[in-house]
């Protein structure tokens, strides 16, 4: 991401840019086994897709003002699986 002022589409507040990804602590895994979480996104009338697991991370951007989360996917195959390249 560039680092020009990026401002939120719902607010207009400031984004910050961080880092999204699928984290499972020990407790978590304990309890609820050591299957992996995914996080899934659809478009209308199309079949959901794996957007992040918790192998792939993210770039992100957060607005410090409404708390709304903008997603990029980082790894070059995974854009690639999304039809993004």
């Amino acid at each position: 991401m560039n680092t020009d002022s990026h401002y939120c589409s719902i607010c207009q507040s400031l984004l910050v840019e961080t880092e999204a990804a699928l984290n499972r602590g020990l407790i978590n895994a304990l309890f609820f086994g050591l299957g992996s979480s995914e996080l899934q996104i659809r478009s209308s009338k199309r079949r959901w897709m794996t957007f992040m697991t918790p192998s792939r991370n993210a770039k992100a951007l957060y607005c410090v003002e409404c708390g709304s989360l903008t997603l990029a996917p980082s790894i070059r195959k995974h854009r690639s699986e999304l039809g993004l390249e």
